[in-house]
This record gives C-alpha cells, structure tokens and sequence, in this order.
C-alpha cells in the first residue's frame, strides 16, 4: 500500500469526540475537521470512518461517523474495530526490535538461521536477513492483487483459521524466485512479513498473535485488538464495503481475515486502542521498547524509496524498521497505510512534536479511482498540520 494515498484516505474518515468534561465542547480544530470528514464522506459514499488524534501524550479528538455495515446497521463508534491491514507490519517491526534487544534474534543474519525450513526456488534467498524483509529489501515478490484486492491471493475467499496456518504458508514458498538481490533495491512485500511472522513465533515459542498481544498490545492499553478475527473482547465490528458496478457502496458477505496472513494484514482495532498505540510511540513506552529501540525502529534507511517505481509516497520517503519516515520542515515523520478488500486505513505521527493521527473507513474503492486516495492524503495532512500548528 502507497504510504501518501494512506494518508489521505485514512485520515479524513471518520471520528469521535473525547472531552475533558461531559457537555464540554470540542476544540475548533476537531470541529473543522469533524465538517471535513464528513463532507468527504458524503461526496465519495463512505458507510463508515473512524478518526484519532493525539498531541503531546494526550487525545485531542476521538470519533466515529457513520454506519457499520449498510446492509447489517449499527452505528460505528470509538469502539468499532476495522481491520488495519497493512498498518499491522509495524507492530512485527517492534516486535523483532525487542526480540532484537532480548538477543533472540540478530537483524543482520539471515532469516534461514532462525527457520530453517524457509527456502525459495533461489539461491540467493540464503543471503536475505531479518532487516532486508523489514525494509522491504529481500528480493522477495509480493502476493498477487490483481482480482479484487487479492480474495484469492491472500485466500480471503477460504481462511484458515488453525495454528498451523502461517507454517503452512512458509512452506508453500519454495517455488518463489526472488526479483532482485537481496539488499539491492525496495521492492514491497506482504509475503516476506508473513516469513518474519513465524520468525517471531520460533524464536518467541507463542504463536505470532499471543506474542503480539502480550508484548506490545496489552502493554499499550489496548485490550479490544487483536491479529485475530473476531478480536476477542471486541465491543463493535465493522463490516467491509466495497463499490458496486454501479459505484454504489455495498457491504459484503465475506472478510479479509486468513491466519496465514495475520504478519501483514490481520491487526483489527478501534480508533480508542490507535490512538493509545501512537501515545505509547510518542511517550516511548518504556514497557514496550526502552528509548534505543524505538530510535532503532524509525531510522531511516540511507536510501529513499524509488518514488516512481514503488508508489506515490512523499518525496525523500525512506524506510525504517516496517515504517516509512520522512521529513517535512523541522518534523520527521513516521507512519503507514492499509488497505484490503472493503478497508482503508492510514496513521501518521510527527516524531518531533509528538503528534499523531489515524484514520479508518469499511469501505474500498478500485485502484483506478485515484482521487478518492488522492483527497484522503490531503485530508489527513492538512489534519495532522492543523493539530501540529495548535490551531483554535
């Protein structure tokens, strides 16, 4: 997913007041933002949105705008969870940053030290290492999207739901031949996060989606996520959308949820969880990665991304570890985007004034309809500027 569109796209959604104190009034820059996003909505069908944002360690505006499913109802909430998408590969990042700091891995060996059942139709594969996957600098193809945001890539269309979903997958790999040497060139990929994934799991001895619920989730207050569908403990759920022949918002019947996936995509969460995951990144918590660690996970890489080739994200773009960063004037910026089969997501964080915003929405549109990904990277950057100005 192109970090820029995920921008726009997710950011403009949706979102729900929080205030100090019943009956008080929402800051001015919510309420701008609040007539903006549904504005969009309105112009572009959205059912559903959910939208966050926080500023120095506290929330600033918290909402959700909208239906949860056109066809089942309900309204979404600040509880709602969505399914993130590719948002999820920045919690494998951490999660290989304290495993890292633990001595449990080493970023720079390769990853057959640690699975040595991961092989490719390639010699070279023996070359790449746990950080050429995490910046998308492993060689590796990605998995085909090309009919409907990838249903039978991903095999939305007939999840596993077992433990041994994800090994399974590693396994079915060794036809694969990579695109480039390892190390030489960006090339994004959801295949190899799913590789990083079991790498979590060996090394941790939890599967992939209890070591991430112990180690990161739950340390960060967010107790209604989960990489599983349906999250336990999920208080609402929205369902996707995505447009008819017609251009008409329709809820379907199936889910992007396969376990096999859960490393790139499966994370689902609510506005109230993000926008305690961007406190915890912008305060550092300590519970989650001592201060190097975070600083290790948003280094950016020595080389921008091939903007023409791979995307339309901000020029400069680099990758850090599962983030991308860049820079505008004085603030280094870290963050990233999704998108699936009836979801779109986006959440972005300035590093240096310790503000950040997300947004959700349950619907998708086809890749063709670039203005829609276009007007939701400019909302949520005009968002974001606005909470960073402290705009009354």
């Amino acid at each position: 997913m192109s970090f820029h569109y995920l921008i726009s796209s997710g950011l403009i959604m949706a979102f729900s007041i929080i205030t100090t104190s019943a009956g008080a009034k929402p800051p001015a820059t919510c309420r701008s933002l609040e007539k903006d996003v549904r504005a969009f909505m309105s112009t572009h069908g959205v059912p559903g949105l959910a939208f966050g944002v926080v500023k120095n360690g506290r929330v600033i505006c918290a909402q959700g705008i909208g239906t949860k499913g056109l066809r089942t109802g309900g309204d979404v909430t600040t509880d709602t969870n969505f399914h993130m998408a590719s948002i999820s590969k920045t919690f494998v990042g951490v999660s290989l940053v304290q495993l890292a700091l633990a001595g449990k891995v080493d970023l720079d060996k390769p990853v057959g030290d640690y699975l040595p059942e991961f092989k490719l139709d390639d010699p070279r594969h023996k070359q790449i290492t746990i950080r050429h996957m995490l910046k998308h600098r492993s060689g590796m193809p990605d998995i085909d999207e090309s009919d409907d945001y990838g249903i039978k890539g991903y095999g939305w269309d007939k999840p596993e739901h077992d433990a041994g979903a994800l090994d399974r997958y590693v396994a079915s790999l060794s036809n694969l031949k990579l695109l480039s040497d390892p190390g030489s060139k960006f090339a994004y990929s959801n295949i190899a996060y799913e590789v990083l994934g079991a790498v979590i799991a060996r090394v941790s001895g939890e599967s992939f989606e209890d070591y991430v619920a112990a180690h990161i989730l739950k340390p960060a207050g967010m107790m209604t996520s989960s990489f599983f569908y349906p999250a336990p403990g999920a208080i609402s759920q929205a369902r996707p959308h995505t447009p008819d022949t017609n251009r008409q918002q329709a809820e379907r019947t199936d889910y992007p949820y396969n376990r096999a996936h859960g490393p790139s995509s499966t994370l689902e969460s609510n506005v109230n969880d993000m926008n305690r995951w961007m406190i915890a990144a912008l305060n550092r918590n300590p519970k989650i990665l001592p201060k190097d660690g975070w600083d290790m996970l948003w280094q950016p890489g020595p080389e921008a991304i091939d903007i023409e080739s791979n995307g339309d994200e901000p020029p400069g773009t680099r990758m850090g570890l599962s983030y991308y960063i860049f820079r505008s004037g004085k603030s280094r910026f870290a963050g990233h985007t999704g998108g699936d089969i009836g979801f779109k997501t986006a959440f972005l964080m300035d590093l240096r004034t310790r503000s950040g915003i997300v947004i959700m929405a349950n619907t998708d549109v086809s890749i063709k309809t670039g203005e829609y990904l276009t007007a939701l990277n400019d909302l949520s950057v005009t968002s974001l500027d606005a909470v960073v100005q402290n705009r009354k």
